[in-house]
């Protein structure tokens, strides 16, 4: 079979709105959460919209790939395909966090020299982290810090066409629940799980967080499709709960993060799967799922520009990031009608 029958066949046949709006919650809170200063407080749980994502990659692409990787679709066509829906909006994330390197001021707000610049540029290309000995502080990706989870869950795709998706579902929970562990463990030493964007803690806290989600969003699936439990909830106030949980404070707020991630993320992700929207709200959810992507990967650069087109945007006045929030999903719907979708479409139609 071609490649690009693969692509047609591999496209799921269920449509999971809800879980597409859930990752739309995620990425608003994200946004809300790395530019507090501007909505005047701070999400209490809004890292943990990291972990919702992979929860939910490891419980979509399982829906979407495991039963065409099981019968026959090469590991590189799958990989492909990953790559073709993260790179178009990736790599313009990463021209415009270039320029907006440069708004910041001369040599950026990391004082990089240019030869620097073009050896970050290159690793950055590749979706590769940056890492220097010298520079300590130095984000993984400088010109567009979020993209981490981009590394990390491209890292998970390759292992889960390898090898997760043949396990058997004990090997699968086993994996699952030595990473639980190991967050749990995580969480004794240091008192967070708040951590993997840097060198220090990508390959602890970052590889655990990642692997612990996306594992569990594989046992989800596969707890989905054998219709063992229907929890039937209605879809609206779900969203409201996930929103909820990310941004409301709760006590004792470093073990109920850990709480979260293990027992409620997973939770809000499987009645997700089992609940879908009515009439009314489906267009709204689909909007939220459409515009997600975009809403992530451009929101650190965009937020560079808001602040030097805005400057009466104000810290710490709510209307300010009210307003920063709403142009940058008009721009996220734009964008990924008149751009993400023509040529992720454009890319899958030409041949191998």
């Amino acid at each position: 079979m071609k490649t690009t029958e693969f692509w047609e066949a591999a496209q799921p046949r269920h449509k999971f709105q809800t879980l597409d709006a859930l990752r739309g919650v995620a990425a608003i809170v994200v946004v809300m959460y790395h530019n507090r200063a501007l909505f005047g407080w701070t999400p209490s749980h809004g890292y943990l919209a990291v972990d919702l994502f992979f929860n939910l990659s490891g419980f979509v692409l399982s829906y979407a790939y495991q039963s065409r990787l099981d019968s026959g679709l090469p590991t590189t066509a799958f990989l492909r395909d990953r790559i073709v829906r993260l790179a178009p909006l990736y790599l313009l994330a990463l021209a415009l966090g270039i320029v907006a390197m440069g708004v910041a001021g001369p040599g950026g707000w990391l004082h990089l020299t240019w030869m620097q610049h073009l050896g970050y540029v290159g690793l950055g290309v590749f979706l590769l982290p940056a890492h220097s000995a010298a520079q300590p502080g130095l984000p993984l990706f400088p010109y567009n810090y979020p993209s981490w989870t981009l590394f990390l869950e491209l890292l998970m795709n390759i292992g889960h066409a390898l090898f997760l998706r043949r396990l058997r579902t004990a090997v699968l929970g086993s994996i699952c629940a030595t990473s639980a562990l190991v967050l749990v463990a995580i969480y004794i030493y240091a008192h967070t799980i708040n951590a993997g964007w840097d060198w220090g803690t990508l390959f602890t806290v970052g590889i655990s967080r990642v692997i612990f989600s996306y594992t569990c969003g594989m046992l989800l699936f596969r707890a989905w499709r054998m219709g063992s439990h229907r929890v039937k909830l209605p879809a609206s106030p779900l969203l409201l709960l996930a929103f909820a949980a990310l941004v409301l404070p709760t006590p004792h707020q470093a073990i109920s993060a850990l709480l979260m991630i293990l027992f409620l993320v997973p939770a809000i992700v499987y009645c997700g799967a089992l609940n879908e929207p009515g009439k009314i709200s489906w267009r709204i959810f689909g909007s939220l799922g459409a515009a997600s992507y975009a809403i992530y990967v451009l929101h650190a650069p965009f937020f560079v520009y808001f602040q030097r087109a805005w400057p009466a945007a104000a810290p710490h006045v709510p209307w300010s990031g009210m307003l920063m929030l709403a142009a940058l999903i008009f721009i996220s719907l734009l964008i990924d009608r008149f751009y993400d979708t023509p040529v992720r479409k454009a890319l899958r139609r030409r041949p191998s």
